[in-house]
């Protein structure tokens, strides 16, 4: 986001600490934050948003903390090999959201007045010094979590530690970048929070490690998922967005039946996702698919066809993995069947999924054989059964196609959610028999 020069000293922003947002004239900060006037005003009557002494918006959110997760049967363990300090959503991307556990000091920031901040790793044990099976267990969680949440754009999620250039942008022609979001025990600025970070700063280009990095502050007591929804969460205010809350004066809008807001606040449903605010009294409708691409991190281009002629060819009983992007966004698979049982399982991500699928099956001349879309239950605040598809038929040979599409459930309104924001990973298994 480009900061008009004119605005850089706005002499009505100057102050020697953090002010509320209605201190300053809202056309002011909209020149200095690169927002509109009137998103300004939204977040002034939020409350949990503060202008430094430069007139930069950034959030102090309210400390939320989840109730203890419900014991889980299985808990996700760690595949086997897996260094949760090396995992990768995207690897290649030019842009990238580094997940920092390990602690982190800055100096010079915008952050604490300039002074130094030395944020300590997280730690659910006591021992800081290490990192036991729980820990990295919600780690990798964490990292799952995220990395659905941003998966259908194209931006790399990690908790390798990148170099200094692979998050800093130097100026405009600078095309690789991105944000570091720490997590830590530690409410490292005295806040009295939840967690920070400052609004449309991802791409920033005069100033960006002034602007860094978000902070996400998350003792032994969060799971893997909460911690995610916190990173997800600071990290779009990087990426421009404001909070989804209701006109009614609740600032974080807590979901309903097993749906929340990404930027209201989802510890205790198991379905979270972008949002245009088509729940009831909804405070905010920006377009975060919108928003989020606008501030540097692009909509990824289709992977897969979406025409049943030129339907992407399978292998029975492999699996192939893809990713539904946008709500228009249909893939189609095509399979030669030699007659029999013919089945079909399209899953959503291992964890924390973000995308409901709708199957359906299609004979050789363009007839639907069945539409899968089952619907969609709570189990806890962790898990939804539903978001599947699974079909399982006895039919003649001949060619068959799938399509996997994302879909919505129920009411968004009041009980459920569109197809708006119901996108991400996806692995489909064909067995023609």
């Amino acid at each position: 986001m480009l900061i008009p020069a004119q605005a850089q000293s706005a002499p009505e922003a100057q102050s020697d600490g953090p002010r509320s947002l209605d201190a300053v004239s809202p056309v002011v900060l909209s020149a200095l934050n690169g927002l509109t006037p009137a998103k300004v005003l939204q977040m002034a009557k939020g409350g949990h948003f503060q202008i430094d002494r430069d007139g930069r918006i950034r959030s102090v959110e309210k400390k939320q903390a989840p109730a203890a997760p419900p014991t889980r049967s299985a808990a996700l363990a760690v595949p086997p090999g897996v260094d949760v300090f090396k995992l990768h959503s995207r690897t290649g991307s030019k842009r990238t959201i580094y997940l920092d556990f390990t602690g982190h000091s800055v100096e010079g920031t915008a952050w604490n007045g300039g002074a130094r901040i030395d944020a300590p790793a997280f730690d659910a044990d006591g021992n800081p010094s290490s990192f036991n099976d729980a820990e990295r267990t919600k780690i990798y969680e964490a990292f799952l979590s995220v990395s659905e949440d941003y998966r259908s754009f194209d931006v790399d999620i990690t908790t390798e530690e990148p170099s200094d250039d692979k998050l800093t942008r130097s100026g405009d022609a600078d095309e690789v970048y991105g944000t570091r979001a720490v997590i830590t025990p530690k409410d490292v600025t005295n806040c009295g929070c939840g967690g920070q970070a400052y609004i449309g700063t991802f791409d920033e280009a005069s100033r960006h490690a002034r602007y860094q990095p978000a902070w996400a502050y998350a003792d032994g007591g969060y799971d893997g998922k909460s911690i995610g929804e916190i990173v997800s969460h600071e990290t779009g205010h990087n990426l421009g967005l404001g909070h989804d809350g209701q006109s009614t004066g609740v600032e974080y809008y807590a979901g309903h039946t097993n749906w929340a807001p990404i930027m209201g606040v989802g510890y205790s449903q198991p379905v979270t996702q972008w949002s245009r605010g088509e729940y009831t009294n909804a405070n905010n409708t920006e377009d975060d698919l919108a928003v989020i691409p606008a501030n540097g991190a692009r909509t990824l281009a289709d992977d897969f066809p979406n025409d049943p002629a030129a339907a992407a060819a399978l292998t029975g009983g492999q699996p192939t993995t893809g990713i539904i992007t946008t709500d228009a966004d249909v893939d189609v698979f095509a399979i030669q069947h030699g007659g029999g049982t013919l089945t079909a399982k399209a899953v959503p991500a291992i964890f924390a999924p973000n995308l409901d699928i709708k199957l359906t099956v299609r004979d050789a001349n363009g007839n639907v054989v069945a539409t899968v879309d089952p619907p969609v239950r709570r189990v806890s605040s962790t898990v939804a059964n539903g978001l599947d598809a699974a079909f399982s038929q006895e039919l003649a040979a001949g060619r068959y196609t799938f399509q996997v599409e994302g879909t919505g459930a129920g009411n968004p309104a009041s009980n459920g959610y569109s197809g708006y924001a119901t996108l991400g990973q996806y692995t489909l298994t064909v067995d023609a028999g």
